[in-house]
């Protein structure tokens, strides 16, 4: 069997650092590369099959990559070191996404994600989510953890006014 007809592959918590081999598998709908030591994405920009993604707890700062992946509906990228989601804002399609524990504070880029049904951004740096208020399909949010505490629900569904 060729590597090349894979569509699947889950390569968590193996301490990988370097992921260009990756670049050549065209077929891949499903890719897990949680827990491990990846700071580089770049690789991945080719994989625009890719439905699934899951790249929590490595490295990440630098998520521009990731912008090409247009078909992706499920994306993890939480526990990095993400400061600039403005690469995401391209990502229509993503029904799932969660950016908890990164270091994120400017959320409007997520604006553009009218397909959001659950969002995670607990622990980070976050202080207005009226952003969030476009994104109808929206049913859970996890906020705990941000500057926003304080703060009065801004969103104007009675069910976005859950923080869990």
């Amino acid at each position: 069997m060729s590597i090349h007809v894979l569509t699947e592959i889950d390569l968590g918590s193996n301490k990988i650092s370097d992921i260009k081999a990756l670049s050549t598998l065209n077929n891949l709908t499903r890719l897990s590369l949680y827990s491990n030591e990846i700071n580089d994405i770049n690789p991945l920009s080719t994989l625009t099959s890719l439905a699934f993604l899951s790249l929590g707890s490595n490295q990440l700062s630098d998520i521009k990559p990731l912008s090409a992946l247009t078909n992706l509906t499920e994306l993890s990228l939480h526990s990095n070191e993400i400061s600039d989601i403005k690469p995401l804002s391209t990502l229509t399609n993503l029904a799932f996404l969660s950016l908890d524990s990164n270091k994120i504070s400017d959320i409007k880029p997520l604006s553009t994600l009218t397909n959001l049904t659950s969002l995670g951004l607990d622990s980070n740096k976050i202080s207005d989510i009226k952003a969030l208020s476009v994104l109808t399909k929206l049913n859970y949010i996890d906020i705990k953890n941000n500057p926003i505490a304080s703060k009065i629900c801004p969103l104007k569904s009675e069910y976005f006014c859950h923080f869990n």
